[in-house]
């Protein structure tokens, strides 16, 4: 794991530069949930740490160096974060949030699990989101007639298929 400079605080909202770094379209696009609007708490990465691929937990107000709340992901998997137990500093977050709010941020995690391992992994290994595939060209649906002076249109078949007649000299081609 190699430690990076760079300090990330973001909330894990489509629209975030953060997440746009490490994510591209496909990925974003498998979000099982986005932040909710009304937490108090923002995703953190930061370096630092000298094993595994964690994120943070930071409560909005926060400004502590150390023993921000950390969620590992190198080599765990959701279910390790069933209760707060397995977040390291945790109570922290018993301090300022509700029970439910803890137990939304435990679901959070859960459900969010695959998509912040990777966000967590590019980061501990300075790698950003790779370039969106290219999108496939619409193939064109008609081409000109083929007979002198007429202006119509003929149809395009999938796969070289049928002939089809112009919409003007309705000749097939």
């Amino acid at each position: 794991m190699a430690s990076t400079g760079d300090h990330f605080t973001f909330r894990f909202e489509r629209d975030d530069d953060i997440v746009h770094r490490f994510l591209n379209t496909a990925e974003r696009g498998r979000v099982v949930q986005w932040q909710p609007a009304n937490t108090d708490w923002s995703i953190e990465l930061h370096g630092g740490h000298l094993t595994g691929e964690p994120f943070y937990i930071r409560l909005d107000g926060n400004d502590d160096r150390s023993n921000v709340p950390k969620v590992d992901t190198l080599g765990l998997t959701a279910a390790h974060y069933n209760g707060m137990g397995n977040i390291a500093n945790y109570q922290k977050l018993r301090v300022d949030l509700s029970e439910t709010q803890i137990d939304a941020l435990l679901l959070f995690i859960r459900q969010n699990w695959n998509t912040l391992s990777l966000i967590a992994h590019r980061y501990a290994n300075r790698l950003t989101a790779p370039p969106d595939p290219p999108q496939p060209t619409a193939q064109p649906t008609t081409k000109k007639c083929t007979t002198p002076r007429c202006t119509g249109t003929v149809p395009i078949y999938p796969n070289g298929g049928k002939k089809a007649a112009c919409s003007v000299c309705y000749k097939y081609q």
